[in-house]
């Protein structure tokens, strides 16, 4: 089963972002989320910076809370692209789904300043957007080929709305009270509940997340104290030695 697509209308405010003014409005949200909290950012500051209006931010990203959803999905794909995961090939697609989306968490938590904003972002909002980057999404298309689940796009995008909840609680849960509850418990069951709702057995479920904690036993564990990445340079190294 291939995994089919839906035709969607396309937003034309959303559909480039590619414009000189909508960089800008990225950069300036960026540089401003990362040097306060969420909550604490206004249009108005954002706009200043990027020497805008703030109507022109509301046209391009409708809300705030759309715009960090974009910040968010920016930031982890860049970090992720910076990586060398060439020892990966070793891993099917689902264990290499696993293995991205863990290290999207810590590169979440290895900047203080993302973190800051990160978690109050989520804390501030109900989570209504959530935008994923394109490594993550081809992931996503690449296991439910590999293990020819009967899924369309948008049944996806409806059991991956379904698991945003108890994601985002979670990871609250486990920012706040990190001696509570481990990184690998909530990767166990964020993504254990992903693949069950696609149609994914209790066996295979189970096996995809051995092998996958096995890969970051061998490739993370010497540069990984706390749960937190040291540097980044270390997890390159690491990942792709």
């Amino acid at each position: 089963m291939r995994f089919k697509q839906c035709e969607e209308i396309e937003n034309t405010k959303q559909s480039n972002l590619d414009t000189p003014a909508a960089q800008s409005i990225l950069s300036a949200a960026r540089e401003c989320f990362l040097e306060k909290e969420y909550g604490k950012v206004t249009f108005r500051q954002i706009a200043e910076r990027a020497g805008v209006t703030s109507g022109l931010i509301a046209y391009y990203f409708e809300s705030k809370d759309r715009l960090a959803a974009r910040i968010t999905a920016e930031y982890l794909e860049e970090g992720i692209q910076k990586m060398d995961l060439s020892a990966m090939s070793g891993l099917d697609s689902a264990e290499r789904f696993y293995t991205v989306v863990f290290l999207d968490w810590l590169i979440i938590d290895e900047n203080p300043d993302f973190a800051r904003f990160y978690y109050s972002y989520n804390r501030s909002t109900p989570g209504l957007y959530w935008e994923n980057g394109n490594t993550y999404t081809r992931l996503v298309r690449e296991f439910l080929d590999e293990y020819r689940l009967d899924v369309s796009e948008r049944q996806n995008e409806i059991y991956l709305i379904a698991c945003r909840g108890s994601t985002r609680e979670l990871l609250l849960h486990r920012h706040e009270h990190p001696h509570l509850i481990t990184r690998e418990t909530v990767m166990d069951i964020t993504t254990s509940n992903y693949f069950y709702n696609l149609g994914m057995s209790d066996k295979v479920i189970y096996r995809v997340i051995q092998n996958s904690k096995t890969f970051f036993e061998k490739a993370l564990s010497p540069c990984v104290s706390g749960g937190v990445m040291r540097g980044r340079n270390k997890i390159e190294y690491q990942i792709g030695g």
